[in-house]
């Protein structure tokens, strides 16, 4: 994952060698996806008045957050950019956040619908902070925490309700990790789609140039030999 030099935003490259049925490769098949709709996606949910969610990689940097937060930083003096880890995030609740979730203290856990979720509590500069925390992993090397975050104050007025503490944030964590899980799929199918449509576009037009090189036997009648 990277910041495109083109479009100022992460991308993600996906690509996988290309072999002939003789095992002879062919050549390799990429497809880049950008992270800006995902960034959109996340800054759509409203999670809470003072609440954030946001995804990380396993090395701490920020793949995409709902808050207005910046994901990367310029390098001065030169163009390029250079992103940010959670903890140098400008929002403070994703860097309470991140050392909440990488701290030593013991997190409750739960499986809701097949995702382990784990549960913190922490005091966080606007009061009691709770945080739900589930985990996005593939073969292909994916490796993200979805992170959601929400200020006690918000929802817990003057009465105290437990049964929403329990499972109202870990079920926000676990529809986040479905939704990017969902969204990825979709951005890859569409894209090998366009790729398979694309190869098998060009392999007719190789056949049917190759047919129009191809000299014609011209019909008629030969005179016998005398």
């Amino acid at each position: 994952m990277y910041v495109d030099f083109t479009s100022k935003s992460l991308t993600v490259t996906l690509a996988k060698p290309v072999f002939t049925k003789a095992n002879v490769q062919r050549g390799v098949v990429a497809t880049d996806i950008n992270l800006t709709a995902l960034t959109e996606f996340m800054r759509a949910l409203k999670v809470s008045e003072n609440g954030v969610d946001s995804i990380m990689e396993n090395n701490r940097s920020l793949v995409a957050t709902s808050s207005k937060a910046p994901l990367f930083a310029d390098i001065v003096p030169s163009a390029l950019q250079t992103r940010l880890s959670a903890n140098q995030s400008a929002n403070a609740l994703i860097r309470q956040s991140y050392a909440q979730l990488h701290s030593s203290a013991t997190a409750r856990t739960a499986n809701v619908r097949g995702v382990d979720i784990a549960r913190h509590w922490f005091d966080g500069d606007g009061g009691r902070v709770h945080m739900s925390a589930a985990s996005q992993r593939d073969a292909a090397g994916l490796d993200w925490t979805m992170v959601v975050a929400i200020a006690r104050s918000d929802y817990m007025g003057n009465v105290r309700r437990t049964i929403f503490e329990d499972v109202a944030i870990g079920l926000l964590a676990v529809l986040l990790a479905l939704a990017v899980g969902l969204w990825l799929m979709h951005r890859l199918t569409s894209d090998v789609q366009r790729v398979v449509e694309g190869h098998s576009i060009a392999g007719t037009r190789a056949v049917a140039g190759s047919a129009l090189r191809k000299p014609q036997r011209r019909a008629g009648h030969h005179r016998p030999r005398g």
